[in-house]
């Protein structure tokens, strides 16, 4: 975090720092945070939605016009994929809802960048766990094929290890993104009082 526009000026008198911050610049930074916070939870939303309903439609073409509509993993799958979205809907429309409820201060625009990327960071958690579950359907759906053979198994497994890898790595950019903000606020908090 940086606190250039912080000036760290000692009283003499009863040997406390006190402090003289620039609001304005240090309120612009608030809110340049939040709306970055804001934009990393829309394209989550929308990317996730969009990757969720374009699998489920694969797997729809793939028991319609290839023949795989004895596979009962694939039919879970794919309600799993088209439920996904609409569970994301309703989180988006939470959010949305709530972010009306902060005040338009510093502190509040703070908040609000807080609770982005709270919201990011569990959303980045959850996907996590869904990307697990549906990476273990569709090892069990290649397993139970009997037109497959082990290459495509191994080459999906490798795939979605790497991709599990990257999403972890990926989760750590929001807990720090989340916890510089934490540092702000508590910084801010203590220089109120």
């Amino acid at each position: 975090m940086e606190f250039d526009e912080l000036k760290k000026i000692w009283d003499t008198q009863n040997n406390q720092p006190m402090y003289a911050i620039n609001e304005k610049a240090l309120h612009r930074r608030v809110i340049a945070k939040k709306k970055s916070a804001g934009k990393i939870a829309n394209w989550m939303e929308v990317i996730l939605i969009g990757v969720n309903l374009v699998g489920g439609s694969m797997l729809l073409f793939g028991v319609l016009f290839k023949g795989k509509e004895d596979e009962t993993f694939i039919y879970l799958l794919m309600a799993i994929m088209y439920v996904t979205p609409l569970y994301l809907f309703y989180k988006r429309s939470k959010r949305k809802k709530f972010e009306s409820q902060f005040e338009r201060t510093m502190m509040g625009d703070l908040e609000h960048a807080l609770s982005n990327a709270s919201y990011s960071e569990v959303l980045s958690r959850t996907m996590q766990v869904y990307f697990a579950f549906i990476a273990i359907l569709t090892l069990f759906s290649l397993w139970f094929d009997k037109d497959t053979s082990l290459i495509p198994m191994i080459g999906f497994a490798l795939l979605f290890i790497f991709t599990l890898y990257a999403s972890t790595w990926e989760h750590k950019i929001y807990v720090r993104k989340r916890r510089e903000l934490e540092k702000l606020k508590k910084t801010l908090e203590e220089d109120s009082e």
